[in-house]
């Protein structure tokens, strides 16, 4: 490989006019350590509601995402198969309800249900963005390398900024996590703190 080849990748592509703001996936069956797929989030819940708060102070759309299925979809969803934890995660249990130590507000946020790991596959993502008319989109959440990470490719493949917030992502393990803002920053994404992005908007 040569020797250039970080001077190649991961140029910036600086934040846009209007961001969104993404929170994906905290949900009590995520945030939950207790739960065969949860993490503890408790740092990461921390700046996630710094830049909600931001957000929100601004008027910035904010989106929160989660997993969730219908009954019918055991039987014949293949992300169920493989993963058969997930089967837990159906519309109307506690484990996809948002957790209660994130600041949403179902009044004014958007809540996006999703049968993949996308935040736009299957769903109206690009309508609520357009409505909007926002250029930028801020990722958090839930996990590096899953679900905010495959919402990131989507987010750039739609023509919308894709902005990590490093500090408020997690992943189960931290070299998946690694490799994943790894990627991001090369390929798909800026990846930057919590502090940088408010900073930025404040100006």
């Amino acid at each position: 490989m040569s020797q250039d080849v970080d001077h190649v990748y991961g140029h910036k592509l600086g934040f846009g006019r209007k961001p969104a703001l993404l929170v994906c996936d905290v949900t009590k069956g995520y945030s939950d350590p207790r739960h065969p797929r949860g993490m503890d989030m408790s740092t990461q819940k921390i700046q996630i509601n710094q830049l909600i708060t931001f957000a929100r102070s601004y008027q910035y759309p904010i989106i929160f995402s989660r997993i969730a299925f219908e009954p019918a979809d055991i039987a014949h969803h293949l992300w169920l198969q493989k993963i058969p934890s997930l089967q837990s995660l159906l519309t109307n249990s506690t484990e996809a309800e948002i957790a209660d130590d994130v600041y949403f507000q179902p009044q004014t946020d958007h809540l996006i249900s999703k049968k993949g790991a996308s935040v736009f596959l299957g769903t109206d993502m690009v309508s609520i963005l357009n409505s909007h008319d926002v250029d930028t989109l801020i990722l958090t959440g839930a996990t590096t390398s899953g679900c905010v990470y495959m919402s990131a490719v989507d987010t750039i493949q739609h023509g919308y900024r894709p902005i990590v917030a490093e500090d408020a992502v997690i992943d189960r393990w931290q070299d998946s996590h690694d490799l994943a803002i790894k990627q991001l920053q090369s390929k798909y994404a800026d990846v930057v703190s919590t502090a940088d992005i408010i900073a930025h908007y404040r100006c």
